[in-house]
């Protein structure tokens, strides 16, 4: 192909997906952006008689006591009636390690404690046939469940006894200590059907992927999920601090344990079908990979995002299912989601010829705007930066793309100083992390072209299994550090 259509098909593609931060950003109150706006710090104090029981489910597997003990105790710290909040500590059968520290930190704390069984247990039976009863697709097929999240979950749910269902990741530490009353409001009283909070890595110094990470949080759940939502599109449940109501759940099947990102293809089908969900102004923390990879199946930031690319894909072909039974409007907005996602996959492709020609444009529009005289007639001696000073539009074309680029580049900082900006002690620490994130972060989205290969692979290969986040605690001295409610 002449490099010529090269170079404009790449500033194309650059100018859609760099368009979402201009179609994004609009100046928007509080009110529209997050369910709980008119919460503020005195949510719901109702008799505990009235308010709705909440069931936390928390899915373990090769988890330390530690991590596990913290995450527990943050949730048992939440200012809700204790004998309305159900904590379901779930671990797999043959994961004996976590299940002996389930149990153990069940008794000391007095939660409840599940241990999934193999498939071949009866109870699997009867809850696949119970699940086809009530029309979930995922169970009308012969079904081979591996150990996932999902398939701890869909065991955990039939357990479950309370009207609104949260998910909690092993390593997460809750950060409003009223994030359950005011989950409860936006559910109970104004009437939202899910609510989906803000999750944000904050381990900024163990790596350069876990400093890069935290910007990736930011910039999805603090600045675009929002906006996502309030111009009527799905919202992607973000795999916790989601909130929904049981009936809810039910009515469409559980959650798909197929699918490792039961938590993306949930939230499309609580869309598809018309349900009403909001954002609530809370935050999780969490803990982001330090290693790019650990092994084959556990750990490391490229395993966490292949499954997450992998699921992406999945979740694309699975809806195929539901799609009949979704109204126009709203499989319109789930296509234009999902465009979102597959465009995100093939940006570190794209990027290897789009990066250098945004940057060539960029110099051949300057070179034009002095006025290119016969003190430049050496730089048209360059074949590939005359037919940019030869074509204006094109110039002009790559860059509005970098000043784009420079734009998201500026939100995803202001995201990280805004997640762990009072952890960040001294001008020169700040100029070094922000500059470090700033300088390199196109880096980091070229380096995001391994897991969507490696999930390309395990797709033509049929894998199955679950590619497991490796947590060991990093984010805990941060959560100090940030005085967070529930960190010190």
């Amino acid at each position: 192909m002449d490099i010529f259509y090269v170079a404009v098909l790449t500033q194309l593609f650059y100018l859609v997906w760099n368009a979402k931060s201009i179609i994004l950003w609009a100046p928007s109150d509080r009110k529209r952006l997050f369910a709980d706006s008119d919460v503020g710090t005195n949510p719901i104090q109702h008799e505990s008689d009235s308010l709705p029981k909440i069931t936390a489910i928390l899915a373990a597997r090769n988890e330390s006591e530690a991590v596990l003990r913290r995450s527990l105790l943050s949730l048992l710290s939440l200012d809700y009636p204790p004998e309305k909040k159900e904590i379901l500590l779930v671990t797999d059968s043959d994961d004996i390690d976590t299940c002996a520290t389930a149990e153990k930190l069940s008794r000391e704390l007095g939660l409840t404690n599940i241990v999934v069984p193999d498939n071949g247990d009866p109870a699997w039976t009867q809850l696949i046939q119970e699940a086809r009863a009530r029309g979930a697709k995922w169970a009308c097929n012969g079904v081979e469940l591996s150990p996932t999240k999902p398939r701890a979950l869909i065991f955990a749910l039939s357990k479950a006894t309370g009207q609104i269902i949260t998910v909690v990741d092993a390593e997460d530490v809750q950060g409003d200590p009223e994030v359950f009353r005011k989950a409860a409001q936006c559910i109970q009283v104004k009437g939202y059907d899910a609510v989906q909070g803000r999750l944000r890595f904050i381990n900024y110094r163990d790596s350069w992927l876990s400093l890069q990470s935290i910007g990736d949080y930011a910039y999805w759940f603090g600045w675009a999920l929002p906006r996502i939502r309030r111009l009527g599109l799905p919202v992607p449940f973000g795999g916790t601090c989601y909130y929904i109501r049981r009936e809810v759940l039910d009515s469409l099947g559980g959650w798909d344990p197929t699918n490792i990102t039961e938590d993306l293809e949930l939230g499309l089908r609580v869309y598809g079908y018309g349900y009403h969900v909001g954002i609530i102004d809370v935050d999780t923390y969490e803990e982001s990979p330090r290693k790019l990879l650990r092994n084959l199946y556990e750990g490391g930031w490229a395993n966490q995002r292949t499954r997450w690319a992998r699921g992406m894909i999945y979740t694309v072909t699975r809806l195929r299912d539901y799609w009949a039974e979704f109204s126009l409007r709203r499989r319109f907005a789930i296509a234009s989601l999902l465009s979102y996602y597959l465009l995100a996959l093939a940006v570190p492709f794209i990027s290897i010829l789009g990066y250098p020609f945004m940057v060539i444009s960029a110099f051949a529009a300057l070179l034009m705007q002095m006025g290119y005289t016969s003190q430049f007639e050496q730089f048209s001696r360059n074949p590939l930066l005359a037919m940019f000073m030869q074509n204006k539009w094109l110039a002009a074309l790559g860059t509005i793309n970098i000043f784009l680029l420079l734009w998201t580049i500026f939100l995803t900082i202001r995201g990280i100083d805004g997640t762990v900006g009072k952890a960040i002690k001294g001008v020169q620490a700040k100029i070094y992390y922000y500059g470090l994130a700033a300088l390199t972060i196109m880096l980091y989205w070229l380096l995001w072209g391994l897991p969507v290969l490696r999930a390309i692979w395990q797709i033509v290969h049929r894998a199955r299994f679950w590619e497991k986040t490796y947590h060991e605690g990093l984010h805990h001295p941060v959560l100090g550090e940030m005085r967070t409610p529930l960190g010190g």
